[in-house]
């Protein structure tokens, strides 16, 4: 009941606040056919990986929004048809015959509840309470895989509905979207586009139907999540802690609160980490309605300004504080206007505003807070968390996804 409410909460916040104007779909200049070596990757959310001129791409499609039993329905024929891996044809009907049922299609309707409650259970192949989520004829281990592989679709499927409930029908839906994109326009008028995956808004031909939605480049590198922490160690200053340090400013203006240590790749050159890239720019509070920066993010990560209104970094990069000083209302509506409501577009403003103004104070006191020369900086204060605990923190210290993918491997291992 609590989670729900929370739901209710969060939907209604985004209905009034968050409801951008742009109807995606006419942004949709290119189009490409996507039609070999497609994937689906289904986890938060439902991408497409596919082959595009020889490249790996990413297709998120942005579903048009219609009444939910009719949206339910195609999603369900979809699954069916074009992502189900599996050849068992009973386990479709199974599917279909449960969901006829009334009071099973409510349960699989609140299936975001287990998903959420039971995510690591769901993941990690132990999950198997069909009558819970409205499939109780598939009471045979035999439909095991299956069964978790539809639920995670399900679920993603039905938090995306909610999540765009502002959406008229007919219209292609947006959120993920524009929260996609503001960021990579943002991070291009600050001069660190390099920092984040590039993605477009296009239509894509997949299994034989267009779909609109946003397009997004592979990252380059590898994730740091499973690289040990004395093997973090091996970095470039000049390249890879300015980038660090600048994708931590870029995520606080943003209210970016999702760039863990599996959200974003390290680049590596001669086995010494050079430079970082970021993806999954599109969290549930990104671009959040609130002039306040985030308290902290979802890794633990420190708010970027104290209470006084002074940066709690040691540093920022020169040319980064000077592009950051530069913006007004003009340049930043001319970069990401047609993708945010008023109310986000004024918040973002302010935060901008904000920073702009702790910039200047902290550089008045502190005569090493600009940096030009990146060679020369000291780690030692973050280390120590006299600033709280930065992205360079987390990065060099956190060890929760090495624990993770132990104690996965380990339940793997167990069940072979």
């Amino acid at each position: 009941m609590f989670f729900e409410l929370k739901q209710f909460i969060r939907n209604l916040i985004i209905y009034l606040f968050m409801s951008p104007k742009n109807n995606i779909a006419d942004l949709a200049i290119d189009e490409y056919e996507c039609n070999d070596n497609v994937k689906y990757i289904i986890n938060s959310s439902i991408v497409t990986q596919c082959m595009i001129n020889g490249d790996v791409k990413y297709f998120r499609e942005c579903r048009i929004h219609k009444k939910f039993k009719e949206y339910f329905a195609e999603a369900i024929d979809d699954y069916f048809q074009n992502i189900c891996k599996y050849e068992k044809k009973e386990f479709e009907r199974i599917v279909r015959a449960d969901v006829s049922c009334r009071a099973n299609y409510r349960k699989l309707c609140r299936i975001t509840s287990i998903f959420n409650k039971h995510l690591i259970e769901i993941l990690s192949g132990e999950y198997c309470d069909y009558a819970s989520a409205g499939l109780p004829s598939l009471n045979n281990s035999y439909y095991q895989k299956e069964f978790l592989d539809f639920i995670t679709y399900i679920s993603c499927i039905i938090i995306s509905y909610k999540a765009n409930s502002y959406i008229p029908a007919g219209i292609c839906e947006n959120g993920s979207a524009n929260k996609q994109l503001s960021t990579y326009k943002l991070a291009e008028l600050l001069g660190v586009s390099e920092l984040i995956t590039p993605v477009r808004v296009c239509k894509s031909n997949i299994s034989g139907k267009t779909r609109t939605g946003t397009l997004m480049d592979a990252a380059n590198g590898q994730t740091p999540a499973y690289i040990t922490p004395d093997k973090r160690q091996n970095y470039k200053k000049e390249t890879f802690l300015k980038d660090l340090t600048n994708l931590e400013y870029l995520d606080g203006i943003c209210y970016q609160l999702d760039h863990r240590l599996d959200n974003y790749n390290v680049i590596e050159s001669n086995g010494i980490i050079v430079g970082v890239e970021a993806f999954d720019n599109d969290a549930n509070r990104t671009f959040f309605p609130t002039s306040k920066f985030p308290s902290s993010t979802y890794a633990g990560a420190s708010c970027i300004l104290t209470n006084q209104g002074r940066v709690n970094r040691p540093y920022i990069d020169a040319n980064l504080a000077e592009k950051i000083l530069s913006i007004d209302s003009t340049c930043l509506y001319d970069a990401v206007g047609i993708y945010l409501s008023s109310y986000q577009f004024r918040a973002l403003l302010k935060r901008i505003t904000k920073l702009q103004n702790a910039i200047r104070e902290t550089a008045k006191e502190q005569n090493d807070f600009l940096v030009y020369n990146w060679s020369n900086v000291n780690t030692d204060c973050e280390l120590d968390e006299k600033y709280g605990t930065t992205y360079f923190n987390l990065y060099i210290n956190d060890t929760l996804m090495l624990q993770r993918k132990a104690e996965f491997e380990k339940t793997k291992n167990n069940k072979e």
